[in-house]
């Protein structure tokens, strides 16, 4: 899906998007989490863990000093038996009670 996305946006921004893997399974490191939970303790997860983290680094950084600004997807599994597809805003349960909802509570900045 990651490698189809990267693939369209291409050919309708003109510019080929960075895109970031991480081929390892999950329960050897969560790229997703902080690394004390992310890796364990192992070393070797710990060192794939900064390895992601500074690849997005770099790629924020060209992003933000070639084009100004960008948008970062994040996309991965999930462990749920329900075949659906997230979007993720980073909102608490706190957010998603409180009405009206706040722009400022959203992980997208216009």
């Amino acid at each position: 899906m990651a490698v189809t996305l990267r693939d369209e946006l291409s050919v309708l921004l003109g510019e080929r998007p960075h895109l970031i893997l991480c081929h390892l399974n999950r329960r050897k490191v969560d790229v997703n989490r902080q690394i004390e939970v992310a890796a364990q303790h192992n070393p070797h997860a710990e060192q794939a863990w900064h390895d992601y983290h500074r690849f997005i680094g770099k790629a924020r950084a060209h992003v933000s000093r070639v084009m100004g600004r960008g948008i970062l997807f994040d996309i991965h599994g999930q462990s749920h038996p329900e075949k659906l597809i997230e979007l993720g805003y980073r909102l608490t349960v706190d957010h998603l009670n409180t009405f009206p909802l706040s722009h400022n509570c959203f992980s997208i900045s216009f």
